[in-house]
């Protein structure tokens, strides 16, 4: 199998449900430089082939990058029509027979997206044809947007709206009937009144199965730790004036521990009674768990910091997005060690692991490192965290 890397994008619909993901690819043996075909055709032989989408995107759909040869060459033919969306690149010159090859596709049952769209009358032809059109928020004023958004209406096309940053600009495109969204927006939320977590009513069930048979309290805090939610409130439950803190909390299994069993299982009760089903963006979910488990191997592999610890810090990364809060203010609940605290705040060595974390994540690979570890190694513990946080999360949900 050739060396590559691989991440991908969400790209959310106006529910803030996941409706597909962008996949980023970069092969180490081509370099960074390798042009667009080459790409796509590495892409769909040696990581989707290879991997298989279900471990890539779940039960969404699959954005890829087609240059005009990639669809003239059939690459889409590899994959399933039901599950992939064909991007055609913006730099794609509009050919007749280019306009036959991407009709073949859409009466096959493939779904077509035009990347980066600019009205152009060689594009005519292909808004004919297309479902989805992606506009780049960063390229146009709000004005063109708007203009743009109200023409294509007129095709009856969905828009996409890509690098939105901010929680206001999803309003706002939001509200100018835009259909997708992709950008790091859900990262930068609008705060507001403190929002309530609402923890997985199935992992509550299975942590009160464990409790009440073998009464394994590593076991009780494995299944804790897989979940943000009951991970934070367990934090806040020992925090209370209830309990004489003899130090800094820095794992969830020291703080089962700490608690003992007969405290965990009144509060795992508790949360019972108490468990709301507030909707959450569940995309949020996923990335936490798939920053914990990148954290936790990074930190593993690199000798760098405690595991359990780094494992903490990438789950609660998405704190302030989660709850709609400042993460100084939410972190003023939390008994957690001062470099836990200092690791969230991107500071001393588990923030140097939380920021190569991220920028895999965001696809900065010129800034991804982590003690020296190769790129490749990097690559590979994000797919494996991606993997495990699937299966967590599709266990709890």
């Amino acid at each position: 199998m050739t060396d590559f890397l691989i991440g991908r994008q969400p790209i959310f619909d106006r529910n803030l449900d996941v409706f597909g993901y962008e996949l980023l690819f970069r092969s180490l043996n081509t370099g960074p430089q390798a042009n667009g075909t080459v790409i796509t055709q590495q892409l769909i032989v040696d990581a989707i082939l290879e991997l298989g989408l279900e471990k890539l995107t779940g039960r969404a759909r699959a954005f890829i990058n087609f240059t005009a040869d990639n669809v003239l060459t059939g690459a889409a033919a590899l994959l399933p029509s039901d599950r992939v969306v064909v991007e055609i690149l913006e730099d794609a010159k509009v050919t007749a027979d280019l306009i036959c090859a991407v009709r073949r596709l859409a009466d096959q049952g493939y779904r077509i997206a035009l990347d980066d769209f600019v009205f152009d009358p060689r594009w005519e032809p292909m808004l004919q044809i297309a479902h989805i059109v992606k506009l780049d928020v960063r390229a146009q004023e709000e004005s063109q947007l708007k203009r743009a958004i109200d023409r294509l209406k007129a095709y009856g096309v969905q828009i996409l709206l890509e690098k939105i940053e901010t929680e206001a600009e999803f309003q706002l495109y939001h509200s100018q009937g835009g259909d997708y969204f992709q950008g790091y927006f859900l990262s930068s939320p609008q705060m507001v009144a403190g929002r309530r977590l609402g923890a997985s009513q199935q992992a509550i069930l299975q942590i009160l199965s464990v409790l009440h048979t073998t009464a394994d309290l590593h076991q009780v805090a494995e299944l804790i730790r897989r979940d943000v939610a009951l991970s934070y409130k367990l934090l806040n439950f020992i925090n209370s004036a209830y309990f004489a803190l003899p130090e800094h909390i820095d794992s969830i299994e020291q703080t089962v521990i700490l608690l003992g069993l007969e405290s965990i299982k009144r509060w795992v009760s508790l949360l019972m009674l108490s468990t709301e089903g507030q909707k959450r963006p569940k995309e949020l979910i996923q990335i936490s768990l798939i920053r914990a488990r990148m954290c936790e191997q990074l930190a593993s592999a690199s000798n760098k910091a405690d595991p359990n610890q780094a494992f903490l810090v990438g789950l609660f990364s998405n704190l302030d997005a989660l709850l709609a809060m400042p993460l100084p203010e939410v972190l003023k609940t939390l008994p957690l060690a001062p470099e836990v605290q200092a690791g969230l705040h991107q500071q001393g060595p588990l923030g140097e692991i939380l920021c190569c974390a991220l920028n895999y994540e965001r696809w900065q690979l010129a800034r991804t490192c982590c003690a020296g570890l190769p790129l490749s190694a990097i690559g590979r513990i994000y797919l494996d965290s991606l993997a495990w946080a699937q299966q967590i999360y599709a266990s709890l949900y």
